[in-house]
């Protein structure tokens, strides 16, 4: 069974909170509330990166710092 998520972007990251942020912060507050309600319990966590799925959630610095890089396609970069 999963838990759905709803994403609430922190006040002041409105421009820079990426999909695997928010992701990581939900397993954390999942890991710190199994581990405070039964420590000696164990649990499963299935953490799967959203990133390299589209669409794409990128920092803007990092598409600034490659831009113009792959306007050819990534098969033409090799």
């Amino acid at each position: 069974m999963g838990t759905p998520i709803e994403m609430e972007v922190p006040k002041g990251r409105e421009t820079d909170y990426t999909l695997n942020e928010a992701l990581a912060d939900e397993a954390i507050k999942y890991i710190y509330k199994q581990k405070s309600v039964t420590p000696d319990r164990p649990f499963f966590i299935y953490y799967a990166p959203g990133a390299t799925h589209a669409p794409h959630h990128v920092p803007k610095e990092w598409i600034d710092r490659f831009k113009g890089q792959f306007d050819q396609g990534w098969d033409k970069y090799l």
